[in-house]
């Protein structure tokens, strides 16, 4: 059964609240909340004060943020839409819920008791009294929210999004991530991991979040989005696909360079960060100009115009776009592993590199075929010809490729000095060591060289993406100028914000 495919009401209908299984939830999901804290108690684990079974590192219960939201949020809310939907739930999907509780509930406490951290629910890889307790209260709150989400019909819209947000901040919660984000600021001795760098705790995060997105907005969406419905919309597709890429840009960038600086990186490495946010922002922005531009190039009949300018292949464009927006997510989470992230940036030089020789090339290839050439007699033949001019000086009249080289040799050489920084602290040099620091680095943030070398290859590094972009910006400018995009007289900002 497909989720989308289930009824969302606009208003609520009009059904009496079940107050009695309403009552009994709440009561039971309160009661196995505060039996995990009167456990968690006894087993000395409550509070960081309990050093019970001389553990001296753990997680208390009552840093356990979930374990507030279960108490405070998670027990009322599945109360209420208890009371709500009830007449709605059909036994059959009461019990494939239940099912479904069962297992995700077992298969996420196996993975608690892989964890060599103690906390209140699981010690010696084992759970404790408190963790059994846990372990009821999420099957049962799993099944509920399963039956409201995938199995009842009719659902009011504004329920549905008011339990989709509550239950998505949930999950940010009881991943740790709040603890985490603590942690930037105020160390925590007694607990050493850093929630914010755990991958199963953000695919987690992730795979909740597309999956409420999916059930709010619709599974039309998504079809949409990857070619499959809407294929004549193509301004809207180009608006949510930049609103996506714009997201990233604002919110990671600034949530690593927060982070960063939370941990105390060196400011090199922070610039970096900084730095790489503005490139994306720069190329993201150049793509959605050139391809405005490109489309005037042409006639318009469509037959006329290339398929490129006319996103016919929307899931090549989508896997394009975020595989370019994923491999500046890389660099910047590893900006302070130098070796690592001006590695990346050599990869990503080299692609852009051809990308620019391809651009080129079909360019010429284009305004060479007479299919795509505006004819004599056509009301648009002129002022297709200059803007056909312009572009031509722009694409063959700057020396784009020589740039980019320029880039690569720029980014190869703060590999070659990150390299000279590695060897020169690192014991034990062996390739294979070489390649299992690069990754450790990569995954973990531990700094790879240090010293006067690690951060000249910083200022290597920095220097190339600066003047790069400045000659790119200078040159984008000129040609809007010349296309009348913008005139001499306006600021630098009109280039950004129209």
């Amino acid at each position: 059964m497909a989720v989308s495919a289930i009824p969302v009401s606009s208003e609520s209908e009009q059904n009496p609240f079940a107050w009695l299984p309403a009552v009994a939830a709440f009561m039971f999901l309160e009661g196995l909340v505060a039996f995990q804290a009167f456990s968690a108690y006894e087993d000395h684990f409550l509070t960081v004060a309990q050093s019970g079974r001389g553990i001296s590192q753990g997680l208390p219960f009552i840093w356990h943020f979930a374990m507030w939201s279960d108490f405070f949020v998670i027990s009322s809310v599945a109360a209420y839409v208890i009371g709500c939907t009830f007449s709605h739930w059909r036994w059959r999907w009461i019990w494939v819920s239940l099912a479904i509780g069962i297992v995700s509930a077992l298969i996420m406490n196996l993975l608690y008791t892989l964890s060599n951290m103690p906390e209140g629910h699981v010690q010696n890889h084992r759970l404790t009294n408190a963790g059994i307790a846990h372990l009821i209260y999420m099957i049962i709150a799993t099944a509920v929210f399963v039956q409201f989400l995938c199995f009842t019909s009719n659902v009011s819209q504004r329920l549905l999004r008011i339990v989709s947000v509550l239950l998505f901040v949930h999950v940010f919660i009881g991943t740790h991530m709040v603890l985490g984000i603590i942690k930037l600021y105020h160390p925590l001795d007694w607990y050493p991991v850093q929630p914010l760098e755990s991958y199963p705790g953000w695919i987690t995060v992730a795979v909740v979040g597309v999956g409420l997105a999916e059930r709010n907005v619709g599974l039309g969406l998504i079809l949409w989005f990857a070619n499959l419905r809407y294929p004549d919309r193509d301004e809207d597709y180009l608006k949510l696909l930049d609103f996506v890429c714009k997201v990233v840009n604002r919110g990671y960038f600034t949530f690593v360079a927060g982070l960063a600086l939370g941990r105390g990186e060196s400011l090199l490495s922070i610039v970096l960060i900084v730095l790489l946010g503005f490139v994306y922002y720069l190329s993201r922005l150049s793509v959605w100009q050139e391809l405005e531009i490109g489309r005037t190039l042409y006639p318009s009949a469509p037959d006329r115009v290339p398929g490129e300018l006319l996103m016919k292949d929307r899931m090549k464009i989508t896997v394009e776009v975020f595989v370019f927006m994923m491999a500046y997510v890389a660099a910047a989470w590893t900006a302070h592993c130098i070796l690592v992230v001006s590695l990346l940036m050599f990869v990503i030089a080299c692609i852009d590199l051809n990308t620019r020789r391809l651009i080129n090339e079909k360019t010429r290839e284009y305004f060479r075929e007479e299919r795509y050439a505006p004819k004599e007699g056509e009301s648009d033949f002129e002022a297709i010809k200059d803007r056909r001019a312009k572009a031509e000086r722009f694409l063959f009249g700057r020396r784009h490729l020589e740039k980019e080289v320029a880039r690569i040799i720029g980014f190869a050489l703060a590999f070659g000095i990150a390299n000279f920084a590695y060897f020169a602290n690192a014991q034990n040099a062996t390739f294979g060591n070489y390649c299992v620091d690069a990754i450790y680095c990569a995954l973990y943030r531990a700094p790879d060289g240090t010293g006067k070398l690690a951060a000249l290859a910083y200022v290597v590094m920095i220097a190339t993406l600066i003047v790069n972009e400045c000659i790119t910006l200078r040159w984008r400018i000129d040609r809007d100028i010349d296309f009348g995009r913008l005139k001499k007289n306006d600021s630098l900002l009109s280039f950004f914000t129209r």
